[in-house]
């Protein structure tokens, strides 16, 4: 993993250590979880010390993530990992969104590219029927990579189909891909650039995207925000066009980047190696 120490440089993000040496800053902090807080097996180390130390400096904690389910299936996937529930103040993800679209939506059918045993709280009271094939779908519904089909290749004679009949697709996780433990896992996104750059017409939500972001701070009341996240395309795009205070961490997607922030338009204001207090 590179250091954050090999990312200083003149014109770059401020590289810090930990929390600790800029909490004074900021009252409100709005946090990723796949790769800054868990790396989908289990919790980085410092992260419980870190958060207990925020909430007793009264700081409000909300993570916000790519996840396409529920917000309280990840609850309790963090309660599973060990995280308490009073440590932060709530939980935001794509797939809350996503599913609140999707049941105001009129469509009669949908096909889902995913892993229902995962993802199925997304499709909960959506009130349409599931189609067999893509081509009978009136619109396509992605999450995840579905574990049997785990490349892009793969996906190509799907893609061709929906392209015949103009079938909107919506990503429910805006992800390109993560860090399960140890191994590199191709996200929805992936496959939803793909689409479009056959022509297709797809619906994001979730990281970037301003919504979530609209929702989140209308919702909590803080004097000042930092985002946080391991992302430089989701995390910190998110943050730039939020006007929010960033922080990259090289716990996840860019660990192995030899400078992660150069030759990407979004820029965090820190970077650390990881999300600890010291």
């Amino acid at each position: 993993m590179r250091t954050s120490s090999q990312l200083q440089d003149t014109s770059g993000p401020t590289v810090i250590a930990g929390l600790a040496e800029i909490a004074d800053n900021y009252d409100g902090y709005i946090v990723d979880l796949w790769g800054v807080v868990h790396n989908g097996e289990h919790l980085f180390d410092a992260v419980l010390p870190c958060l207990r130390e925020l909430k007793d400096q009264g700081k409000t904690v909300v993570f916000l993530s790519n996840a396409p389910r529920s917000s309280g299936v990840i609850v309790d996937q963090l309660s599973a990992f060990g995280l308490p529930r009073d440590l932060y103040a709530d939980v935001i993800t794509s797939g809350d969104a996503t599913l609140e679209y999707l049941r105001r939506h009129d469509a009669r059918t949908y096909h889902h590219i995913g892993c229902p045993e995962k993802d199925g709280s997304l499709l909960i009271g959506i009130g349409m029927n599931p189609a067999s094939h893509i081509s009978q779908a009136d619109i396509i519904i992605a999450s995840n990579f579905d574990n049997n089909r785990p490349t892009l290749d793969e996906y190509a004679d799907d893609l061709e189909a929906a392209l015949s009949r103009s079938i909107p697709m919506i990503c429910a996780n805006p992800d390109l891909m993560v860090y399960r433990g140890e191994v590199k896992v191709l996200c929805a996104a992936t496959l939803a650039q793909e689409y479009e750059k056959r022509g297709g017409t797809v619906l994001y939500f979730g990281k970037p995207h301003s919504p979530v972001y609209n929702y989140l701070l209308h919702k909590y009341q803080a004097e000042n925000w930092l985002a946080i996240g391991d992302a430089l395309a989701t995390d910190i795009e998110g943050a730039n066009k939020a006007g929010l205070d960033s922080l990259l961490v090289l716990s996840g997607i860019h660990q192995n980047d030899e400078r992660s922030h150069d030759g990407h338009e979004a820029k965090p204001k820190y970077v650390a190696d990881k999300f600890t207090w010291l």
